[in-house]
């Protein structure tokens, strides 16, 4: 469940959308840091999750990936 509080506090403000990503990403960091870099080495599996999502969102998830 922590990892879907970090999840919001990346701005991923939706729990739709964290409980998807979590779940989808198989994600259990629950530092923020230790999340985006689990993203950042799933990058399709990430974006592949956020295409049915807003744009701002997908947007999001771009700055995060720097």
């Amino acid at each position: 469940m922590d990892h879907i509080i970090a999840l919001y506090e990346l701005g991923f403000s939706d729990r739709v959308i964290s409980q998807n990503l979590a779940a989808s990403l198989n994600l259990a960091a629950t530092q923020k840091k230790d999340l985006v870099k689990t993203l950042k080495q799933d990058r399709d599996g990430a974006n592949t999750v956020m295409e049915k999502y807003p744009r701002y969102f997908q947007e999001r998830m771009n700055e995060i990936m720097g």
